[in-house]
């Protein structure tokens, strides 16, 4: 439900009109409205009008005179309404605060304070300097001072006074100084979930990281002692970071992650991520170009079912898992490190006057502060109209937001998607796990370049979120609409009887029910397809049609007819075109402005009679619950239908939108072209000022994947509602020109235009291909390769790699990188040289160039003749596969064509990487030398 919030108003007297027929008017008229009397005794009722009006008692308000007016209270419960401490105007002694929360406005003591005039220091408190202020002892404190000094409570508030080479940390601890400069003396740092400060002001420059390319600023190193195997985040905020880890503190190739910047749009901190093994390591916090002060935030997590204990240093049970808290609306667990913990009240919610172990919906919650959050019902969905004028700035979110927000509370007690929309003013929306902890974010968006809006959707776990309003600088007025939907899928056999299994549409509005891959629905069971394998094998006959539910016929291929004059063959189609370029361009994110832009560029050229350009557009917020179909024209595009906010992160709907293509546009040739964000085989989501494959803000969480397969199961629909493999597939995305990708393309395409680095917002050329293939539709794939990757090679200013892989070739290959994999393997003895070999290789991400690295290999001092032989029979067969290469600045003169994903010598590995669906693994041996180098 919404919520609305009114300005209030003190008064001494309260009047409310009551209908006749109104509750608590026992449907009684005329002069009988107030019999029996409906002001609860707490105020006089005269009739007027034919209806009842309440003159309320000084006390009470509300239609009834059933509530407290402004300044009273009720909170012993008792249906009396006193003076709260607001009008009770008790004069309390000076170490004393008012507390109305038994019912009565009386004076208690401060924490610490006892005696009838609270002057007096209660045990575990002291008063040594006399301020009239008691403070903990040493004692009550727990002040250990780390066994490196005493503590001192005689002058007030307990401190440690530090051994020399130890300095106080202000919470009990003495702490081993350390300058951080560099290697020889790094800065300790404790494991623990939460935030320490740093400054980079007057260190050195001795250090850099692999995600920048030139000299950066001043760095500090700090180390890090890991006892047990652990996942763990590291974030800086403050000024424009770079932030890298190494296993070896001096040695660069021993580099574990780096990043520079989290978004170059708002955050200039640095953000990176690892899994770790007990061991040391070094984190740099380095200034892009500059330095000074920052906050470093750490997130620790042991895994499902454990807790960080930071005094430990050890993963322990935790507490708060299975939640043992179940009372009304206080399920929230706070954990009490080792074992113990305590329940407390959900986000929005307050202790129940009448209940000590139940809570209460806070009506009067204002939302300005994380300890006063909105509550949000679950399931549920509404409309707020509010504005951040009156707030203050509670979090910041890290894509914005340093002005004033509101914070709304979410209780999700099973798997919810959560979707919210902010209109009105220049806003951010962000979203957190921890109030006050910017680490939990688990999304922000910054309203769209193109129409103001913010819009977040997640599909989120049973827990606790807060969701914030907020302001990107100045305060104002704003609409929040959102939504919070239950899985449809919950009770899968209720609504899926049978074998088939449900799957919920990206909206949780609706669902599917579904069958494993090689089978299709039939009424409520799964039966074989019998189009799988397809036994189609007549000349331009390849197309199987599912007669259910076990026969099949076969048809010609789209660009193919029946020949009449020879029944049973197929000749060429006269009204099909020589091309269909197919884009699906998923504008759903924070790209949204580049995707208009390419679209302008692709009407410069337009569609022909022997060109036809169709487009799935789906924009952030321009049309909003709108993915227009369109056919591009010159000068401007006809939409030939609207799929309704379609969830572009579902392989479902790029398996559609390429059947509805080659089906609605029959053409000799076909160029398919992904446009979105894109991380190679992993699929994640890279910076957002990148491209990646493919995720919509407002479908379905993540991405299009490659490991799982869905990728292969959309190309593969595809190419089947055509009878044969598409000419080409290209990805204006990020880093997609990779072996992984091209061996998952291999079956369904002949050709892949990919880039090995990422992409800049701006994307392809549109126009610098589309219009030579317009001018001459009878270009070749190769041909028009060309066209594309030389139109984005001069234009892009920076980032500029592209390439054209001929998918045939990928056989042979396979073949010479298994050659060279086992080579490698064999020679565990130069595992550390391969490591140095990776270190000297160009890098994009995570990926490496493997033509490079061949070349470094084949460099090593004292490799075995086998293993140089077996490097250089890949290159060459490299110089095969890559029929096309540009790139532009010396940054990537060793930037061939395509990268391949090579972990560090000791790992970790991506588990993904071996996943069932990851077609490359049983194609070459490759994952297995990277089992036995990141073991």
């Amino acid at each position: 439900m919404g919520y609305l919030h009114f300005r209030k108003y003190t008064l001494n007297v309260v009047v409310f009109s009551v209908a006749v027929f109104g509750a608590g008017c026992s449907g009684k008229s005329g002069n009988d409205a107030c019999d029996p009397d409906p002001c609860n005794g707490r105020g006089t009722c005269e009739t007027v009008g034919g209806e009842a009006q309440c003159t309320c008692e000084e006390a009470y308000g509300g239609q009834f005179c059933d509530a407290c007016a402004d300044g009273y209270q009720d909170n012993d419960g008792d249906d009396v309404c006193a003076p709260g401490c607001e009008i009770a105007q008790i004069d309390c002694a000076d170490n004393a605060a008012c507390d109305d929360g038994s019912g009565e406005a009386v004076c208690v003591c401060n924490p610490g304070h006892e005696g009838p005039d609270c002057d007096a220091c209660a045990d575990g408190y002291q008063d040594n300097d006399g301020d009239g202020v008691c403070h903990s002892t040493c004692a009550a404190a727990g002040y250990t001072c780390s066994d490196h000094g005493t503590c001192d409570d005689g002058h007030g508030e307990p401190v440690c006074i530090c051994e020399p080479g130890y300095e106080y940390d202000g919470n009990g601890n003495c702490l081993l100084v350390h300058t951080g400069e560099d290697c020889t003396d790094p800065i300790p740092l404790p494991l623990a979930t939460g935030v320490v400060n740093g400054d980079t002001t007057g260190a050195s420059n001795q250090y850099q990281g692999s995600c920048v390319n030139e000299p950066n600023g001043d760095d500090r190193v700090y180390v890090v002692e890991v006892s047990v195997a652990l996942h763990v985040l590291f974030q800086t905020d403050g000024f424009d970071t770079v932030l890298y880890l190494r296993a070896v503190c001096d040695n660069a190739s021993d580099e574990i992650e780096c990043n520079n910047d989290i978004s170059r749009w708002f955050n200039h901190g640095s953000r990176i991520e690892a899994d770790l093994q007990p061991g040391t390591y070094y984190l740099f916090v380095d200034g892009d170009d500059d330095a000074g002060p920052f906050t470093l935030s750490m997130v620790v997590d042991c895994g499902e079912g454990q807790i960080y204990d930071p005094a430990a240093g050890t993963c322990v049970d935790d507490p708060c898992d299975p939640n043992p808290c179940d009372g009304t609306s206080r399920t929230f667990c706070d954990p009490i490190l080792p074992s113990g913990h305590q329940c407390l009240c959900d986000p929005g919610y307050v202790p129940d006057p009448n209940d000590p172990d139940g809570c209460i919906l806070n009506d009067n919650a204002a939302g300005d502060t994380c300890a006063d959050p909105i509550a949000l019902a679950a399931p549920g969905e509404g409309v707020v109209n509010s504005t951040t004028v009156s707030s203050t700035n509670a979090a910041t979110g890290s894509c914005g937001g340093l002005g004033s927000d509101q914070v709304y509370g979410i209780t999700l007690t099973e798997p919810a998607r959560v979707a919210a929309r902010l209109t009105g003013f220049d806003g951010v929306l962000h979203m957190r796990t921890d109030c006050d902890f910017p680490l939990s974010e688990v999304g922000c968006n910054d309203e769209s370049a193109v129409t103001g809006v913010s819009q977040l959707v997640r599909i989120l776990e049973p827990g606790f979120y807060f969701l914030f309003a907020d302001s990107y600088d100045l305060p104002g007025a704003y609409e929040l609409t959102w939504s919070i939907r239950h899985d449809p899928c919950a009770d899968d056999e209720a609504v899926c009887p049978g074998p088939p299994q449900c799957e919920p549409a990206f909206d949780w509005q609706s669902h599917e029910c579904v069958c494993p891959d090689g089978q299709r629905v039939h009424g409520n069971d799964c039966v074989a397809d019998p189009c799988i394998p397809n036994l189609c094998t007549d000349p331009d006959k390849n197309r199987c049609v599912a007669d259910l539910p076990g026969s099949y016929h076969c048809e010609c291929n789209v660009g193919y007819m029946d020949d009449t004059s020879n029944p049973g063959t197929c000749i060429p189609d006269p009204s099909a075109g020589e091309w269909t370029v197919l884009v699906f361009l998923n504008a759903d994110n924070n790209l949204e402005y580049y995707g208009y832009l390419d679209l302008v560029e692709m009407e410069l050229a337009g569609s022909t009679a022997d060109v036809d350009i169709v487009v799935l557009f789906d924009s952030f917020t321009q049309d909003e619950g709108r993915s227009p179909l369109l056919y591009v024209n010159q000068g401007g595009s006809t939409e030939v239908a609207d799929w309704t906010e379609a969830d572009m992160s579902s392989w479902k709907t790029l398996r559609d939108f390429g059947v509805w293509a080659v089906t609605n546009h029959p053409a000799r040739n076909y160029f398919l072209i992904v446009w979105d964000h894109g991380d190679g085989w992993k699929a994640d989501i890279p910076s957002p000022l990148v491209k990646g494959f493919s995720s919509d803000e407002n479908g379905s969480p993540g991405a299009i994947s490659i490991t799982t397969g869905d990728y292969a199961r959309a190309l593969r629909a595809i190419t089947a509602a055509r009878g044969e493999r598409l000419e080409m597939v290209g990805f204006d995305a990020c880093l997609m020109g990779m072996w992984e990708v091209a061996e998952a393309t291999r079956p369904f395409a002949r050709y892949l235009v990919a880039s090995e680095e990422t992409i800049p917002a701006e994307g392809w050329t549109y126009d610098g291909f589309l219009l030579p293939l317009t001018a001459t539709p009878t270009l070749t794939a190769t041909q028009l390769a060309h066209y594309v990757i030389d139109s984005y090679a001069d234009e892009s200013s920076y980032n500029a790699t592209m390439s054209l892989i001929d998918l045939d070739t990928l056989d042979n290959l396979a073949t010479a990188l298994t050659g060279f994999a086992d080579a490698l393997a064999a020679t565990p003895s130069m595992f550390q040289q391969f490591q140095d070999a990776r270190g000297d290789t160009t890098r994009f991400g995570g990926h490496r160039d493997l033509w490079h690295f061949a070349e470094n290999v084949a460099a090593l001092s004292g490799a075995p003749q086998p293993l140089v032989d077996a490097a250089n029979a890949l290159i060459a067969h490299l110089g095969l596969s890559i029929l096309y290469n540009r790139t532009r600045g010396t940054d990537y003169d060793n930037a061939h064509g395509l990268s391949i994903y090579l972990p560090r010598l000791g790992g970790p590995m991506d588990s993904d990487y071996l996943l069932p669906d990851a077609v490359w693994t049983p194609r070459s041996t490759w994952d297995e030398f990277l089992e036995a180098f990141t073991q």
